[in-house]
């Protein structure tokens, strides 16, 4: 792995995060902000639980056997702590269930967290588990299902926009940034496919205008602000009032550490594995689920259940755009490239690895 070009910064980056002090006008003993400092603590004790860590990847055992690994998380509510309430939605542990189903069924070792276990934690130590073993022409899959956001912008690299991508896993958010330097870890030949049924997913490198969310333009958004129980339509965002909460709750405790981040630009300068996002939808749009699945997820299942489709990873996304169009013209899935190019990565027949 190359060596970190910004390790003085990250250091101080991290010295940042052990170092936090909880914001004046905490809640008393017990509240959120004692358990912010009792997961700090935690989090000082083991470093897996950081994703900043220099280490790379160690060498696998030579010879070893073609390896596909699916790693599949969803998310149905997150943690009061750290974004204010639960945001719950309904159908997220639901897909994660299906695309491990459909990795299994497809020869992969696969592993699932669902809810309280999608945590970052969780996240960042079988991603790198995965870099230690996956050796030239083996594949990963990494599925995310659960509420996408966005967070102030620390580290100035979404200029002139002002604003990160997030997964909400439930510990915490992870932006786009810290999964830039994780797919740095994996060598080159390795080939990465992210499926990312949540808001704001149809790049890492694009980003709102501050202040905008147009999950309120989405025909699933008065459904969610007002909680109406005819209907099960749901978008996977924060709405305003809960994305500024979860941004209090969150800056002070990473803020420092995101900020020494290189960016996920500079990140895909290093990547050496190859990589393709099947995302949700586009990064000013927002995902919705209805009928126990994401509408995404659901026309992905749909197109390649029977085994009979045939196309590529291109054709997929194409057919399900079209399936989700026909649910929500606001919605968009996209397919975005990333790391080493791979002229193939995007004609390969889907999940057929």
């Amino acid at each position: 792995m190359p060596s970190y070009p910004r390790a003085a910064a990250v250091a101080a980056g991290v010295a940042c995060l052990v170092a936090l002090t909880v914001p004046a006008g905490s809640a008393q003993d017990g509240g959120p902000s004692d358990q912010i400092r009792r997961r700090l603590a935690q989090w000082q004790s083991d470093p897996v639980l950081t994703p900043f860590t220099l280490a790379g990847p160690g060498l696998p055992a030579p010879g070893a056997a073609r390896t596909k690994i699916a790693i599949c998380f969803g998310v149905n509510e997150v943690d009061p702590a750290y974004y204010g309430g639960p945001n719950r939605l309904g159908a997220c542990e639901s897909d994660a269930r299906s695309m491990e189903a459909l990795a299994r069924q497809l020869g992969f070792e696969t592993t699932i967290r669902l809810t309280r276990e999608a945590t970052s934690r969780n996240l960042f130590a079988h991603l790198r588990d995965a870099a230690t073993r996956l050796q030239p022409g083996d594949v990963l899959i990494v599925t995310y299902a659960g509420h996408g956001s966005t967070v102030r912008d620390e580290n100035g690299d979404e200029r002139p926009n002002t604003e990160d991508q997030t997964w909400c896993l439930y510990d915490r958010m992870v932006i786009d940034d810290e999964l830039g330097e994780e797919w740095t870890r994996f060598r080159a030949g390795v080939r990465i496919y992210v499926v990312a049924d949540s808001c704001h997913s149809g790049t890492s490198t694009r980003a709102l205008a501050r202040g905008r969310n147009p999950g309120t333009r989405s025909p699933g958004a008065l459904t969610l602000t007002q909680r109406d129980a005819s209907s099960d339509f749901k978008v996977r965002t924060l709405f305003p009032e809960d994305q500024k909460r979860a941004e209090e709750l969150h800056l002070p405790a990473f803020g420092g550490a995101w900020r020494a981040l290189p960016g996920f630009a500079r990140s895909a300068e290093r990547m050496q594995a190859s990589g393709l996002l099947l995302a949700g939808c586009d990064d000013h749009e927002t995902s919705g689920e209805s009928g126990g699945h994401g509408l995404f997820t659901n026309a992905l299942l749909q197109t390649v259940a029977d085994g009979q489709f045939t196309g590529t990873y291109r054709e997929l996304i194409e057919r399900a755009s079209q399936k989700v169009g026909a649910r929500d013209a606001n919605q968009h899935p996209k397919l975005f490239q990333f790391g080493a190019i791979a002229e193939d990565i995007a004609t390969a027949r889907p999940f057929a690895h």
